[in-house]
């Protein structure tokens, strides 16, 4: 009970952080739109096919998802860490899991709430028709990646480093992991190991789903459900062993 509580304090508390920070919303809202508009605007026009629509939609969610996991969650984690909040969390609540737990949910409510705005804004601009079934198609997408992608990035609180040397470099990575998933290879093996991007992953799930709801998909690349599978519990799986090796020690203040 004394847990639940806890993470419900340390939730709130997040979630306003979250949407008190204006810079998000320029990353995950504003040049997402702007880059889409940018290379689409014929839709203006003459509106997508539903293939388009929907496989457009889905790289920039991708993005958005990936940004937040890495910037907001694991860099999160790591500001929480470096400026001695994450030890007096832990102190206050007696463990760090409610203060892990509540950050989780709060990125996970903010993540939900750009792909809704993102979509929402997407869909009234150029394609109202196809608007509630990519939304649900992209929403499902969120919630079958948000904790695999989300736990795979409890690595970056457990690095020795100051939260300015590593916010940039995840600022611009999902730009990267974005330009790199749009690559195939006739190579099995490298192009089996290409699904190790997390944006490739959301990708392949995103095609499934699209399979499942009846979504013309032919843009996407034919993925099997055993990487769909077996990637997320890798994700899981290096997320739980490096939760138990955060450190509570700051590397830039001391106390």
């Amino acid at each position: 009970m004394r847990n639940k509580k806890a993470i419900l304090e340390f939730y709130i508390l997040f979630i306003k952080n979250a949407l008190s920070y204006k810079i998000s919303f320029f990353w995950t809202i504003i040049m997402p739109t702007v880059f889409l508009i940018w290379r689409n605007p014929n839709w203006f026009k003459n509106s997508p096919s539903e293939t388009e629509f929907y496989s457009t939609i889905v790289y920039f969610c991708a993005y958005i998802i990936l940004i937040v996991a890495g910037n907001g969650f694991g860099v999160g984690l790591l500001s929480l860490r470096e400026n001695n909040f994450l030890k007096m969390f832990k102190f206050i609540s007696g463990s760090k899991s409610p203060v892990i737990i509540g950050h989780f949910l709060a990125q996970g409510t903010f993540l939900f709430l750009n792909i809704i705005i993102f979509t929402g804004t997407m869909g009234a601009l150029f394609a109202s028709s196809l608007l509630l079934k990519t939304l649900t198609a992209v929403l499902i997408v969120g919630l079958l990646t948000i904790l695999p992608i989300f736990l795979f990035f409890m690595w970056v609180p457990s690095l020795k480093l100051k939260v300015e040397s590593v916010s940039p470099i995840f600022s611009l990575l999902p730009i990267l992991l974005v330009y790199l998933a749009g690559l195939r290879s006739e190579n099995e093996i490298i192009e089996l190991l290409s699904y190790l991007n997390p944006i490739k992953l959301v990708i392949g799930i995103a095609f499934k789903t699209s399979q499942l709801l009846s979504i013309t998909s032919t843009d996407f690349p034919t993925v099997s459900w055993v990487l769909v599978i077996v990637i997320p519990i890798l994700y899981i799986s290096i997320g739980i062993v490096f939760i138990n090796r955060i450190d509570l020690r700051s590397f830039s203040v001391r106390s």
